[in-house]
């Protein structure tokens, strides 16, 4: 098998690269030694004189590395290219082309890079949630899954709060909330960390009572098929209290 059918096989069925991304109409070349190509179109052509989102650059044998599914062991970098759009938006369709091609190695991993895991995480809340408009811990200092973050996104539903850790575990999802309208987001935290203390136990359900109150769950809507980071394919469940 050729590099370029390996690589087109890959850039089609990985799980980084499903209808979300493929829905951004993304243009990132791909540069190896004297070889140039282009992923658009769910496809992967050859290159020709036309704006990018990013280009990506390695040598030859690390491109023919990630097209036998081995890890790359020189350099694989990308620069930011000139085709109109936001750079967040144009950075994780980099991201996640790489990610495609074989940059963080073979999937799953569990013992990937930390670093990967969080980049391809932020590739797929930029894309799938909207910008980082801000970032806190989900618990305070001393409290349960030290570590976990939450970001926050300003949209048109309210202000959505997501988990920006809990899946560096294996088995374990992430999870979100929004609090409508113009609401104070600690209105979400709540729900969020009753959910994730939920996810961290095992006990994570369609329905969790707590008290009084019962907590519902189910995918996000913009990630119907799962959340697939470079250590596992998880899950993205967004959770709110019943009414």
């Amino acid at each position: 098998m050729s590099v370029e059918v390996a690589l087109l096989q890959r850039v089609l069925t990985s799980p980084y690269t499903r209808r979300r991304f493929w829905d951004e109409h993304p243009v990132i070349g791909l540069h190896a030694g004297a070889q140039a190509w282009v992923i658009r179109d769910r496809g992967l052509h050859l290159a020709a004189d036309e704006p990018v989102d990013a280009l990506i650059r390695c040598s030859a044998d690390d491109l023919a590395a990630m097209a036998g599914r081995r890890a790359p062991s020189g350099a694989v970098s990308y620069t930011l290219g000139a085709r109109p759009g936001a750079d967040r938006r144009k950075q994780a369709r980099a991201i996640l082309a790489l990610a495609a091609l074989g940059w963080c190695g073979p999937w799953p991993d569990p013992d990937v890079a930390a670093e990967h895991v969080r980049l391809v995480r932020n590739a797929h809340y930029d894309l799938g949630i909207g910008a980082n408009d801000g970032e806190a811990p989900l618990f305070p200092e001393g409290g349960p899954l030290p570590g976990v973050g939450v970001r926050l996104t300003h949209g048109a539903q309210g202000v959505e709060l997501v988990t920006v850790g809990l899946s560096d575990t294996i088995g374990r999802p992430e999870v979100t909330t929004v609090v409508p309208g113009r609401g104070d987001f600690r209105l979400g935290f709540p729900a969020l960390r009753a959910a994730a203390l939920a996810a961290s136990e095992g006990a994570l359900a369609r329905t969790i009572p707590m008290g009084e109150r019962v907590l519902r769950t189910g995918p996000h809507p913009r990630f119907p098929d799962g959340l697939a980071l470079p250590n596992q394919l998880t899950w993205l469940l967004r959770v709110a209290w019943a009414a």
